[in-house]
């Protein structure tokens, strides 16, 4: 008898089934919540004309829909992909380098340097604000800036934040050597403030050689508009692929 008529031609089998998918799924629970939404997530597409794994010929019990064996094991397949991809992403969660990146009480490990021009700084409700009273002449003229985190060469990370400001205004970001020459790992980085508080993102390669006290900065000095900022984030979010180095054989 073929697998697929079991369930229609001997009612006794109906149950069995039912039994080995909650045994099968029964196991995948205990695995954890996460899974669980990851299965749903599969099942969503059960029913598609390209993917069709409780077929049509199926009798249906009190309990569902009655598979075959052939199918059990097909959606057993299934909900194992399902636990595999969360896993999978556990593992690239990113660690943040930034210190202090939302301001909650105070700006702690952050450096507001003025080089020309006049400018003050504090945070209010949560975010950091730059007053700037007097423009310098050059953009690093009002520097607000954070030091001392590891960049490796080859890896990609991405910078984020939140700013607005007074009135229109550009601002510079920068991401690079924290000490002479002052070597940029991003480029030309610059964005245009509004009033209103907008994201701003920007993802680059580490090309030049590793650098353990990179630094992270904002440079507004030329223009008298005061600006607010929230939310600093920097994280790497790919890392080179492992080398190869298993010894290979020599053609002769």
């Amino acid at each position: 008898m073929e697998a697929d008529s079991v369930c229609q031609s001997n009612p006794k089998n109906q149950a069995r089934p039912i039994r080995e998918f909650g045994q099968i799924f029964g196991i995948f629970h205990q695995l954890g919540a996460r899974f669980i939404l990851a299965s749903l997530y599969f099942c969503r597409s059960l029913s598609s004309s390209s993917f069709t794994i409780i077929r049509s010929t199926s009798v249906r019990t009190d309990l569902g829909v009655c598979m075959s064996k052939k199918n059990i094991l097909a959606f057993s397949r299934v909900l194992l992909l399902g636990l595999l991809i969360p896993v999978q992403h556990s593992f690239a969660a990113a660690t943040e380098m930034i210190d202090n990146g939302g301001f909650a009480t105070d700006a702690t490990s952050w450096n507001l340097a003025v080089h020309g021009g006049a400018a003050t700084g504090q945070v209010v409700k949560g975010e950091y604000v730059t007053t700037i009273t007097q423009a310098g002449t050059l953009p690093w003229h009002v520097q607000f800036t954070q030091s001392g985190f590891n960049l490796e060469q080859g890896h990609v990370y991405k910078l984020s934040f939140k700013a607005r400001a007074d009135s229109a205004r550009a601002l510079e970001v920068n991401v690079g050597q924290g000490s002479d020459p002052y070597t940029s790992y991003v480029g030309n980085f610059s964005v245009q403030l509004t009033k209103t508080m907008q994201p701003f993102t920007k993802t680059f390669t580490m090309k030049a050689p590793t650098d353990n006290n990179s630094r992270f900065e904002f440079n507004s000095g030329l223009a008298a508009v005061s600006w607010t900022l929230d939310d600093v984030s920097l994280v790497e979010v790919v890392a080179p692929a492992a080398k190869d180095t298993a010894a290979k054989p020599v053609k002769k």
